[in-house]
């Protein structure tokens, strides 16, 4: 289970019963428990024996717990990284994806009016680059903080920084990116250290009931090979370089680049075609299924009334006197009032049911006639060092 997991940082696969062992054995453990049955009756006995034996291996935990957790963020991948659950509380030493890639946008577009803390993850805002009145700070990226403003990707300032790098004007240029400093290990990118190539970046928009977004990466070596869009996204997880060197991308790799992006463009396509279809079933399935129980309940309400004006009317025939015999009329035409009613109703809920199917076709007739837009956002010269 363990080379499962963690199977992308080999070289730490052997060293892992230091790193996640040693606070004690099991034998020893086992015989420590073993020791305190034996040895306490009573129950509060053996509740001071655990709570002692607690404090003892309290401290030692901790310490194994850190170093393991210390070792892992050290010597495994950055993917690695990703799957573990660290909580933000125990360790500020780590970011997930997504707040890393956010720490390091604001870090960007403040950087001339906010004063940053890495080690807390936090900064304060000493100038309003937006003049909106935005409160100063101070802001911190985490969980469980209740001495600065949470920041995270929905906090209106962030949804500002995001929206203004968003809509930057980037020029085709070279980018090197430090591998060499970069103080996860990133398996993945090692086999590309030393070279260069090309890297494209598009936004595709897929307009159906919504609007839907993909980011495309495409990326290719100087020599014309492939990479994946992984690799393309894991590079920009290092600190970079931009040079003032202006770029013009040979043709043919271009085709290579623009070729692999049209056949992620038709994957993308047939997910939202079968998305769609899926959702059309269900939809369809949900409304077939409410129109037969609003069918089955209104027969039931219809059969229920027209057994009781059966009723009524052996009881009209065999009353004995006139006054008995218009009670009982009146209560048969109200019941026959009340069956009507009950049909219209079911006639309307039958022609509701029809109108809802109609708008459910016209609007699944709207999403074959889906609208899709390109836009490039980049394009870069890569290499990496």
């Amino acid at each position: 289970m363990f080379n499962i997991v963690f199977g992308s940082s080999d070289d730490v696969i052997g060293k892992k019963d230091n790193a996640l062992g040693g606070i004690e054995n099991g034998i020893g453990f086992e015989k420590r428990i073993a020791d305190i049955y034996q040895n306490c009756r009573k129950k509060d006995e053996i509740e001071q024996a655990f709570n002692a034996l607690q404090q003892e291996l309290e401290e030692s935990i901790k310490d194994n717990m850190e170093h393991t957790k210390q070792r892992l963020l050290e010597n495994f991948d950055e993917e690695v990284h990703e799957r573990l659950r660290i909580n933000q509380a125990d360790s500020n030493s780590y970011l997930t994806r997504y707040e890393s890639w956010l720490w390091h946008i604001t870090q960007y577009y403040l950087n001339e009016n906010a004063r940053f803390s890495t080690e807390a993850y936090s900064f304060t805002l000493h100038r309003d680059p937006f003049n909106e009145n935005i409160h100063p700070g101070p802001y911190r990226i985490g969980k469980n903080i209740d001495d600065a403003n949470i920041y995270r990707i929905s906090h209106p300032l962030a949804q500002r920084i995001i929206t203004k790098c968003k809509s930057a004007i980037l020029p085709q240029v070279e980018v090197l990116f430090d591998f060499s400093n970069h103080k996860a290990k990133i398996s993945s990118l090692e086999p590309f250290v030393g070279q260069s190539g090309y890297l494209t970046c598009s936004l595709l928009s897929i307009t159906t009931f919504d609007e839907e977004e993909y980011v495309q990466l495409a990326g290719v070596t100087e020599h014309g090979s492939l990479i994946s869009k992984d690799i393309c996204e894991r590079l920009f997880s290092l600190n970079a370089v931009v040079t003032e060197n202006f770029i013009i991308l040979p043709d043919s790799l271009l085709e290579i680049m623009n070729q692999y992006l049209n056949d992620e463009r038709s994957n993308i396509v047939t997910n939202v075609a079968e998305r769609n279809s899926k959702h059309y079933e269900s939809e369809i399935d949900k409304l077939d299924r409410w129109s037969e129980d609003k069918r089955s309940s209104l027969k039931l309400e219809l059969k229920e009334l027209d057994l009781s004006i059966k009723e009524l009317k052996k009881q009209i025939r065999m009353a004995l006197n006139l006054p008995e015999k218009l009670k009982l009329e009146k209560e048969r035409r109200t019941l026959e009032t009340n069956r009507d009613n009950a049909w219209r109703e079911y006639d309307h809920a039958a022609k509701k049911i029809e109108k809802e199917k109609d708008d459910l076709i016209d609007k699944v007739e709207k999403r074959l006639n889906q609208n899709e837009k390109k836009e490039v956002l980049f394009t870069i010269k890569w290499q990496l060092i």
